[in-house]
């Protein structure tokens, strides 16, 4: 039986107002100020950010898991295949190649995800940071350029 309860905590609900957090974050400069939106914690958008990285952060730790779970069985496996042979340091010559063979793949495997998704991540540092510094440069910098002439000529 499920517990309807417990689902809904899990299960958040954000009355968000993207305009109103839009505006006092100065993005949206000549429109109107919003009534009744007297801080950007009001607007839910911050709280709404945080229950989407924990949310990411709760299926990071579960791939985690199962992929420890993966690994630990794999080892586990070896061990006993080491442990039940009469002779563990007399294996025959083709099946140590085929075993370390075997090994090196999944290595690679293993190096190829971890690159993938550190090049991932950083792709989206790249993202973040031309959206979040380079673009209001811009702007900022066309702006004091305008304002420039004036603070001169006075």
């Amino acid at each position: 039986m499920r517990d309807y309860n417990k689902i809904a905590e899990m299960l958040p609900v954000f009355c968000v107002s993207s305009k109103a957090y839009l505006k006092m974050n100065g993005w949206l400069a000549k429109d109107d100020p919003i009534p009744g939106f007297p801080a950007i914690g009001v607007t839910e958008i911050p709280a709404l950010y945080q229950h989407a990285l924990h949310i990411a952060r709760s299926v990071r730790e579960a791939a985690l898991r199962k992929f420890y779970t993966v690994v630990e069985q794999y080892l586990a496996g070896l061990l006993m295949q080491v442990v039940v042979s009469d002779q563990p340091t007399k294996w025959a010559d083709d099946m140590a190649s085929q075993e370390l063979q075997f090994v090196n793949n999944l290595v690679d495997e293993l190096s190829k995800a971890f690159e993938s998704a550190i090049k991932g991540k950083f792709g989206g540092f790249r993202q973040m940071i031309q959206q979040k510094i380079y673009c209001p440069l811009d702007d900022a910098a066309a702006v004091a350029a305008n304002q420039a002439i004036a603070t001169v000529d006075s």
